[in-house]
């Protein structure tokens, strides 16, 4: 639906794969938010790579020069979802990667299900509520079941081995949003040899859910965005105790739908989702209490305004038929269910978050269809930056990758929501990790306040 561009999540053969590429005509192209040209290439890598003598597919890869000439890795960048195109972010290099360009190529590679990489889309822009997105993206699965076994974080982390071996390149540096650190860090596990420096923003472990902890994490940042409100004067003055509102508006409107708009109703479950989705963003979040307020006596313009914010997203920035393909295979099965019922309790979203994506797979598989490599042990350089207010994946999130990760620097960034790199001096602190291994001095981040709350 509009809001699952926030629904972001993230068997174990280890593989010899031999460069099968063929050499790719890269041409000269302009990319979404750059005005140099850069160059783009489309390189052949096998279909399947069990069977890598047989059939091929065209993975698209665009690669922006450092400003210098350099020996330093190229930086990688993977999107998140899974359902985002890596192809379609460039603009951050004039963000969080402005500083890293003077020194180090950056490379974009469409994962295949997005972009110009096998896209598989959804159309969901004019749906709105949980039941009706929820049967598009059914309907939209039965057109994606023949690709899926292409679908997969493993698939992704070989494809991009084809390009590391394409550029000539000894080892690289990962950046990853959300479910691209998952993939950032599954490339780290499978070739840990070719592995410079990682550096994950909005960390989802290897041994995470998203699916089964999206109760606890949102009601988690839902609770501290609640003392940050009790904590302003303003805002502690004009409001009550409106997370346990919201609660009651969910049991009221579960019973009898309101109307969002003149076209438009409102569920209990598509307030839940509409509320979660508004706690990725600290400016939007920083509207709830007071949509709360005007939603229990009535008044539903700020709810409406909130939705409005995200109309479209999922089909704008989300290929869904490659977030069907990784969540159904990757993160719904036996148990996990049970696991999100019991997490969830006592939270506003409850289990509702798993359950719409075990509903849209069909059933629990009786196992992972497919699993990446749990490491032992990472040992590469890594910088792990957390939101606070992060409300899929919190620092708590990042301490579950922690366990197997052994030579890191956690950022835990105050007042801070999903993804991070491109705010304040961030993108100072992610280019100087990336050229000496460490950060000397990160209290900047505690510099980052939340906006004012409305009133």
């Amino acid at each position: 639906m509009k809001y699952l561009k926030y629904f972001l999540s993230f068997g174990c053969v280890v593989l010899t794969v031999q460069a099968v590429a063929s050499v790719p005509d890269e041409t000269a192209c302009f990319v979404r938010g750059l005005s140099q040209k850069v160059s783009c290439f489309t390189l052949e890598v096998p279909k399947n790579y069990n069977e890598a003598e047989l059939a091929s597919r065209k993975i698209n890869v665009i690669q922006v020069k450092a400003r210098s000439a350099n020996n330093n890795p190229p930086l990688f960048v993977l999107a998140g979802g899974p359902g985002q195109a890596a192809g379609e972010m460039t603009a951050y290099v004039n963000s969080a990667f402005k500083q890293v360009l003077k020194q180090h190529d950056i490379i974009f590679v469409d994962q295949r299900g997005s972009g110009k990489s096998l896209p598989l889309g959804c159309e969901t822009s004019k749906l709105v509520t949980v039941v009706e997105i929820e049967a598009a993206i059914k309907q939209c699965k039965n057109d994606v079941l023949p690709y899926m076994a292409e679908l997969t974080t493993e698939t992704y982390v070989h494809d991009l081995e084809q390009v590391r071996q394409h550029l000539g390149v000894d080892t690289i540096s990962l950046w990853g949003g959300s479910y691209g650190t998952f993939v950032a860090q599954a490339y780290a596990s499978y070739y840990p040899q070719h592995v410079n420096v990682l550096l994950l923003d909005a960390v989802l472990a290897l041994t995470g859910n998203p699916l089964v902890n999206g109760g606890p994490y949102a009601e988690n940042s839902l609770q501290r965005l609640y003392q940050i409100c009790q904590q302003d004067s303003r805002c502690q003055q004009r409001f009550g105790n409106w997370p346990a509102q919201l609660v009651a508006l969910k049991n009221q409107f579960e019973q009898t739908p309101v109307p969002l708009n003149a076209k438009q109703m409102l569920g209990g479950d598509d307030l839940v989702h509409l509320v979660r989705s508004a706690l990725y963003s600290p400016e939007m979040a920083a509207r709830l209490p007071l949509a709360i307020e005007q939603a229990v006596a009535g008044d539903m313009a700020i709810f409406n305004a909130l939705s409005q914010a995200t109309t479209g997203a999922a089909s704008d920035t989300m290929y869904l038929g490659l977030t069907i393909g990784v969540l159904c295979q990757e993160h719904v099965f036996v148990g996990q269910g049970e696991l999100a019922a019991e997490l969830g309790k006592d939270t506003f979203v409850g289990a509702s978050y798993y359950t719409l994506w075990a509903d849209i797979c069909g059933q629990e598989t009786p196992q992972k269809t497919v699993q990446v490599k749990i490491p032992k042990a990472l040992t590469m350089p890594t910088l792990l930056i957390s939101g606070n207010l992060d409300p899929i994946t919190p620092e708590q999130s990042a301490e579950q990758a922690l366990r197997y990760i052994t030579k890191s620097t956690h950022l835990v960034i105050p007042n801070a929501g999903h993804t991070n790199s491109s705010r304040g001096c961030m993108p100072d602190l992610i280019n100087e990790f990336l050229l000496t291994q460490h950060i000397i001095d990160s209290s900047c981040v505690l510099d980052n306040k939340f906006p004012p709350f409305a009133l």
